[in-house]
């Protein structure tokens, strides 16, 4: 199957055929980032899977921060749309977008999203969680994500 898609690659991801540093890494090296992030990101987002699936949410994170694919998306969609899905468990996620948009960008994009949408109590909640999983300083943060994913 020659993998042309975000969606090829999850499929291969879910099956536990596809590991971080050797299938998904060279897809990211022939595809893209674009590609790459949206096949990983959509793990979080995909309501094929439930919340309670950690371990294939886990793996996706780790993925995400030890390759730092680029992300283009809107901020503010990217966590809205992670609400019913991700893992509170999962701090790869928040992490990843510490990465990618820093912490202010993302404290802002969560009081938008506050403000501006209906949520549901578990989304309120998952929103709390992303603000834990960024409380500590950012140098902190950097240090602890580079030690544990060597980047």
């Amino acid at each position: 199957m020659k993998l042309r898609s975000a969606k090829d690659i999850r499929t291969k991801f879910y099956e536990g055929k596809w590991r971080c540093h050797r299938e998904i890494k060279l897809a990211q090296e022939q595809l893209g980032d674009e590609i790459i992030f949206e096949a990983l990101y959509g793990v979080f987002i995909d309501p094929d899977i439930d919340e309670e699936q950690f371990e294939i949410q886990h793996q996706a994170g780790h993925c995400l921060l030890k390759l730092l694919p680029k992300c283009k998306g809107n901020l503010v969609e990217l966590i809205k749309d992670s609400l019913l899905v991700w893992n509170r468990s999962v701090e790869e996620l928040p992490w990843y977008f510490f990465k990618q948009f820093g912490k202010k960008d993302i404290l802002v994009a969560i009081e938008e999203i506050e403000h501006n949408y209906k949520l549901k109590d578990s989304e309120n909640k998952k929103l709390r969680t992303y603000k834990y999983w960024l409380c500590a300083d950012d140098e902190y943060l950097n240090s602890t994500i580079e030690a544990k994913y060597k980047i």
